[in-house]
């Protein structure tokens, strides 16, 4: 029997992604960021259950971006277009960055009407100068694409402040997959596609190499959100997964991550204590970290590894 989704657990031990051969199969092959933003993968967060994960989800971005109003960021890979108006209604300057032009349709509006812009390029090598970004965001990518590693090196060359991402972590009801496949495709309705699964420590690790460190970590739900889904009762899965999070079960075991890394630490350190939902804090106290081999003093806790 042959799963169309296919679980990749990311290790330390798997040899550096090469860039994709340049064959006429490697170049027919959709990238990742054209199904995300297509109609039929919008189905997914159709209803008032799709509604609370795209609010969730802009949710933690908000928060996670507050150091920084009103900076210029480019969303790579982000013309699903979940959370880019509320971004420029918060007075970001946004720019979504797209491998081709259909993979932007759902911005389109916002493009017209000069709320946002959006690029063409590729998405392992981005058509823009060093640093040349305060911020740079992306959604749904990194779990899709196939050089993650090399996404990874272009987003910290680009960012001159901060680097946001989301991705799969193992810790987490990932570990039961296989069991609850069925219910995947069930909720899904088939616009499952093949997706790595990630130990936060790997990434961590990964950008430690270009000089940037985890300031936050946030993870967004403690059940799978197929089972949300597959509930289809908005209310109830709010009210159970905010009693996983005041009890802590989020922090632990929750999935999707969003992490923060920032290139060089700000003054003092991220208000950590205050963010319950964050649980990534430096060790330093916000001075410089020292990188040795990849890695830092900057310390991911046990609920972001």
């Amino acid at each position: 029997m042959i799963f169309k989704e296919k679980i990749q657990v990311s290790s330390r031990s798997e040899p550096s992604c090469a860039p994709l051969p340049d064959t006429p199969a490697a170049a027919s092959a959709p990238a990742a960021d054209v199904e995300t933003a297509s109609e039929r993968y919008q189905q997914r967060f159709k209803g008032e259950t799709g509604a609370w994960f795209l609010q969730e989800q802009a949710r933690h971005l908000l928060a996670l971006l507050d150091p920084w109003p009103g900076a210029r960021i480019l969303d790579v890979g982000g013309g699903h277009g979940q959370y880019t108006e509320r971004l420029v209604q918060q007075g970001y300057d946004v720019t979504v960055l797209g491998s081709t032009p259909q993979a932007g349709e759902q911005v389109e509006s916002l493009v017209a009407s000069g709320q946002c812009r959006y690029r063409v390029g590729n998405l392992t090598d981005f058509p823009v100068t060093d640093n040349s970004y305060d911020i740079v965001i992306s959604f749904r990518l990194m779990t899709h694409s196939e050089d993650w590693r090399r996404l990874v090196g272009e987003t910290a060359r680009v960012a001159r402040h901060a680097v946001i991402l989301d991705f799969p972590v193992i810790d987490s009801f990932n570990l039961l997959y296989p069991v609850l496949f069925w219910a995947k495709r069930i909720g899904e309705k088939n616009t499952t596609r093949t997706f790595r699964i990630f130990k936060t420590r790997d990434v961590v690790a990964e950008y430690g190499k270009t000089g940037f460190m985890p300031t936050a970590c946030r993870r967004q739900f403690f059940f799978p959100m197929v089972l949300h889904r597959v509930l289809r009762v908005s209310t109830v899965s709010m009210k159970v997964e905010t009693v996983c999070r005041r009890l802590g079960l989020t922090r632990i075991f929750g999935s999707p991550v969003i992490l923060r890394l920032e290139s060089t630490p700000r003054d003092q350190a991220p208000a950590c204590g205050k963010d319950k939902e964050a649980s990534v804090c430096p060790s330093s106290g916000g001075r410089t970290p020292n990188i040795q081999h990849g890695m830092s003093n900057f310390q991911v806790r046990e609920t972001c590894e």
